[in-house]
């Protein structure tokens, strides 16, 4: 096999890696689920999309880095 064809081929499996490779840009919480934060420090580092409920104990702090936070209607955030 000629050299530029390894080149291209190698080229070519080292981009669909890299495509694949692609994480979650954001933290959601789903319809009907609950996250729950006790009594520790948090910090969420990505945007918020919040379909269910999210609880923060007596005890916590929840610090957001984020760009976004976006509540739907039917969400919740309660305390203690």
């Amino acid at each position: 096999m000629p050299g530029s064809v390894k080149h291209i081929i190698i080229t070519l499996i080292l981009y669909a890696c890299t495509s694949a490779a692609i994480a979650q840009t954001g933290f959601f919480v789903p319809q009907q689920s609950r996250i729950y934060f006790f009594g520790n420090t948090s910090t969420i580092f990505s945007n918020v999309l919040n379909k269910g409920q999210i609880g923060i104990n007596k005890g916590a702090l929840v610090n957001f880095k984020g760009l976004q936070w976006e509540n739907d209607p039917k969400s919740q955030i309660t305390d203690e």
